[in-house]
């Protein structure tokens, strides 16, 4: 009976520690995390693709993709920049 009091106030003690490590934890967790090269304002789009061997061919997609987004940001840069 009282082998049965120690564990379970062991265990009492050893999940009130945990939630207070998780609630201490909490604010550090929740602060923002930038890449370097990263912002608040631009979001950063890339792609992997094979620009060389034997699947280069391929590689036409990613041009078409890298110009359709420059094509966006350019456009974008001209309507926000005329006001």
């Amino acid at each position: 009976m009282e082998v049965a009091n120690v564990h379970a106030g062991i265990l009492r003690i050893a999940v009130t520690t945990l939630f207070l490590i998780a609630l201490g934890s909490a604010p550090a967790m929740s602060q923002k995390q930038h890449d370097p090269r990263g912002s608040d304002t631009e979001i950063k789009i890339g792609n992997i693709m094979p620009y060389s061997g034997a699947f280069a061919e391929y590689g036409a997609i990613g041009r078409a993709e890298a110009a359709y987004f420059q094509m966006l940001n350019d456009r974008v840069c001209r309507r926000f920049s005329n006001g």
